[in-house]
């Protein structure tokens, strides 16, 4: 059932959105990915400073947990610049992007963290409004989702976006002189 409602984010939202985002400013689905993987990092590195403040202790405990998180975000931010490089230089063609697979259970585990954290962390949020950590935490897992599937969409190939074409069309038209 998830592996189908994964399919489906990707074939049927993402990559319209992203190839029609593409085509009018310029922005594939590798910026975006770059730029959602730093915000997820940033507030990972937030909710650990949050648990420093309290707990040293607890942070210490966690802290494994932490650095694979931070270095899965780290790497996956280098490849989608790498995928971004290849995009540029032209060597996208007609093919599925090999993270689309490679990538799938790593999508479908945080839909299913997110199933069960999120509603839990809103419900922890109310009761302790006080508290950023529960903000933060939603924040992180949302932004990570959406990151995971950015990698995994298949941009178009590269071309000049339509706002680009019009801000050119703008400036290179000669001026008209009456005189």
């Amino acid at each position: 059932m998830l592996f189908k409602v994964d399919d489906f984010l990707i074939d049927d939202v993402l990559e319209p959105f992203y190839q029609w985002t593409q085509k009018t400013i310029g922005l594939s689905c590798f910026m975006v990915a770059k730029g959602l993987f730093v915000l997820a990092l940033l507030c990972f590195i937030g909710w650990i400073l949050y648990l420093m403040m309290i707990d040293f202790l607890l942070v210490f405990l966690i802290l494994f947990q932490a650095v694979d998180r931070i270095m899965n975000l780290v790497m996956h931010m280098i490849i989608a610049g790498k995928k971004e490089e290849e995009l540029e230089g032209g060597s996208q063609g007609k093919a599925k992007n090999p993270m689309r697979f490679n990538l799938k259970l790593k999508r479908v585990g945080l839909i299913i963290q997110a199933i069960i954290f999120v509603p839990l962390n809103i419900s922890l949020s109310i009761f302790f409004p006080w508290s950023p950590i529960f903000k933060l935490l939603i924040v992180f897992i949302i932004v990570e989702i959406v990151g995971y599937y950015s990698i995994s969409c298949t941009p178009i190939p590269p071309q000049k976006s339509w706002v680009k074409r019009w801000l050119e069309s703008w400036i290179m038209t000669p001026a008209i002189s009456g005189v």
